[in-house]
């Protein structure tokens, strides 16, 4: 049984051209391949001060493999073909849960704020990213 992790396994990749799926495949011949694998590399200290290094970059033969947002796709110096699904299938959401709303003395009430909105609005106009809020911070 073949099992694929992501379409780019079965594109056939042009060492000239970048590849954009899940992540941005960089040609290393269009690029200072040293200096973006140094600007994805990150020494973290854990206990002890062990020093663990992160490398946000993979590499090929032809291609680094690094995060697709690392840099802007119209700023690029080499063709991208973009590999990313046209198209998903719709699928209706339907939530109870209120946005900006607390528990007090047994009752959903609104807080008044509208911090969770706005975060749920940035993130559904965004391409993509991370949304990060304090979990648990509650409105006293």
């Amino acid at each position: 049984q073949l099992l694929l992790r992501s379409l780019m396994e079965i594109v056939r990749r042009d060492p000239d051209k970048g590849y954009l799926s899940d992540t941005l495949w960089v040609p290393k011949n269009a690029i200072n391949a040293e200096a973006l694998k140094r600007a994805l590399t990150f020494d973290l200290s854990g206990r002890g001060n062990l020093i663990t290094t992160l490398r946000l970059w993979k590499e090929t033969p032809t291609h680094l493999i690094c995060p697709r947002n690392f840099w802007s796709y119209n700023e690029a110096l080499f063709e991208i073909v973009d590999c990313r699904p046209r198209q998903y299938e719709t699928v209706t959401i339907n939530s109870q849960i209120k946005l900006d709303h607390k528990m007090d003395g047994g009752k959903l009430v609104p807080t008044g704020e509208d911090v969770q909105q706005r975060a749920l609005d940035a993130m559904l106009a965004s391409p993509g990213g991370v949304l990060q809020l304090s979990c648990g911070s509650g409105l006293q």
